[in-house]
């Protein structure tokens, strides 16, 4: 069973009843310790006949309907869910703690030692089923941003070796057209590719913990989240939300030369699953990291991005689309999400429904508000982007 706060939403539709997450308003931020490693709540795959209580609950203990947005929101994320695959806890097998200590040093070294991603990567699945929650924490960090980092510069070698054939990208794109350029299916699906020279660059990628992907013309390497997905029972509940959202990035990228490539209310899914994924927030390091994704993705569905913003470049008005995606989130009152868009929406209508630069100054300020009831500061926001950008700090 899996640990993941997320798992309350599949864990719902699983057993055919509708629930209210407990405690639906978010909790003030605490500065107490985070919960036990590797504590269990709430399974994220399907509840087997055995697990499932079959106690009638008291009359007081009823849960209530979910309204038809949450519904809609738990329904796309639990989706999502059913694409990730899982080990399961009982094949974890923690090894003692000399042998965990000496695999997280070793990956440490590797990291800093700026080794390769497929040396990272083979480390990272011979150890994690090795490794207590604490542990494998540490261990997937660094494995991450080591990753990360080396993907910025490993894509030069597809430009030299695989694009600098005139022809290749036409066979690329013939073969992701069979799957509907969808890069992370093509790269689950490498052995039905045809073309010998397409299928090397896609499995030499999967070798290296990457999927291939492509935008403006370009093919390039992105750190395959799944992958992580996959061992998440190894870690803390923490991270394994946070591994979960980066998942679901791999699976459904949100954006592509500058525009949305999903709709506005699956973003909001997507905003809403991290608020609901902080609702004990106890200030951890790994929280502050999904704190700071809620506040990115927030912005994002406040005022969309580049190519396809929420508001008219030249009337400034807020389209159609957006107004109803912010309003539907609105509606959920008792989260901090739909506290802050309820607020949002009345900025923009106080101003006639525009975004001029009076009152994008009110909604940055507002999104502050997200910085104050999570304890973010602009190091803790700093820490998330050199750790996503290769550059974490043990």
């Amino acid at each position: 069973m899996m640990n993941t706060r997320f798992g309350l939403v599949l864990c719902a539709i699983c057993l055919a009843a509708a629930i209210v997450l407990a405690g639906c308003k978010p909790a003030t931020p605490s500065a107490t310790g985070s919960a036990e490693p590797g504590q269990t709540t709430v399974p994220s795959q399907p509840a087997s006949s055995e697990t499932a209580d079959s106690t009638e609950p008291a009359p007081s203990e009823t849960p209530e309907l979910l309204g038809p947005v949450e519904q809609a929101y738990q329904d796309k994320l639990a989706a999502y869910l059913e694409e990730l695959p899982y080990v399961a806890a009982e094949d974890m097998q923690p090894a003692s703690d000399t042998e965990q200590a000496d695999l997280v040093r070793q990956m440490a070294r590797l990291y800093a030692g700026g080794a390769e991603s497929r040396e990272i990567f083979v480390l990272y699945l011979s150890g994690i089923t090795m490794l207590s929650p604490d542990s494998a924490d540490l261990f997937t960090t660094y494995a991450i941003s080591g990753m990360r980092r080396n993907s910025f510069e490993d894509y030069t070698e597809i430009e030299y070796s695989y694009t600098s054939d005139p022809a290749f990208l036409d066979r690329f794109f013939t073969e992701a057209e069979k799957f509907e350029f969808n890069w992370i299916e093509l790269n689950r699906q490498s052995d039905a590719i045809s073309d010998a020279k397409v299928k090397a660059l896609v499995k030499g990628a999967q070798a290296q913990g990457y999927y291939v992907a492509s935008s403006e013309g370009m093919i390039y390497y992105l750190v395959d989240f799944t992958r992580f997905a996959e061992y998440r029972m190894a870690n803390t509940q923490t991270m394994a939300d946070l591994i979960v959202t980066q998942a679901i990035d791999s699976l459904d990228p949100m954006s592509s030369d500058a525009a949305f490539i999903i709709d506005l209310p699956t973003l909001a899914a997507r905003t809403y699953g991290i608020g609901q994924a902080l609702e004990d927030y106890k200030g951890t390091r790994y929280e502050k990291y999904l704190a700071s994704r809620f506040r990115d993705h927030l912005t994002l569905l406040f005022f969309g991005i580049d190519n396809t913003p929420n508001f008219d470049y030249g009337t400034g008005l807020m389209s159609d689309d957006a107004k109803a995606a912010l309003a539907d989130a609105a509606t959920l009152t008792e989260t901090l999400m739909g506290q802050l868009t309820s607020e949002f929406l009345a900025l923009v209508e106080a101003n006639e429904g525009k975004m001029d630069d009076a009152t994008r100054e009110k909604a940055w300020a507002l999104l502050d508000k997200v910085d104050e009831f999570y304890g973010l500061t602009d190091e803790d926001k700093g820490d998330y982007g050199q750790w996503m950008s290769g550059n974490f700090e043990g």
